[in-house]
């Protein structure tokens, strides 16, 4: 089964946030805010859904991605999803990070992550061009990756 973002209530964003780098205020703007959906199984299915306790973020680089990476904008990012009140009711968050297919993200953010009750989503993006049309495809961990998205 396929997840639609629009069921996850996915939104662009521009809103600023304050979280917090190296001690001092660290304003950073997400580049997409989503709702966590947990489901549980009780004798049935159920779902719940925390809004907004999952970001997506987007990043264009080759090389590894730090907490000091961007001025701090990711650590800043994890730092208000960790005292976020849809995080903290939910139990946890999700960062989905997108990247191009040579970025890595350093050991020392995912810790930084578990800290916060955050759970880091890395998806690296593939494309080929084939008849003067862009391939797009995606792949998570070591997983196959998904279906090309074509754009003309």
């Amino acid at each position: 089964m396929k997840t639609k973002l629009s069921m996850l209530n996915y939104t662009n964003n521009s809103k600023k946030i304050q979280g917090i780098y190296k001690d001092r205020p660290r304003d950073t703007i997400p580049d997409g805010v989503f709702d966590l959906v947990d489901m549980q199984f009780d004798g049935g299915f159920k779902f719940k859904t925390y809004r907004g306790a999952s970001f997506a973020e987007v990043k264009a680089m080759d090389g590894t991605l730090y907490n000091s990476s961007n001025q701090g904008q990711i650590a800043s990012m994890l730092n208000y999803m960790g005292f976020s009140n849809a995080v903290m009711q939910a139990g946890r968050g999700n960062l989905m990070i997108g990247t191009t297919s040579d970025t890595y993200i350093a050991p020392s953010l995912y810790k930084h992550a578990v800290k916060m009750n955050v759970n880091i989503v890395h998806y690296r993006a593939y494309y080929r061009m084939i008849s003067g049309a862009m391939h797009i495809r995606f792949q998570y961990k070591w997983t196959d990756t998904t279906d090309s998205v074509i754009l003309k």
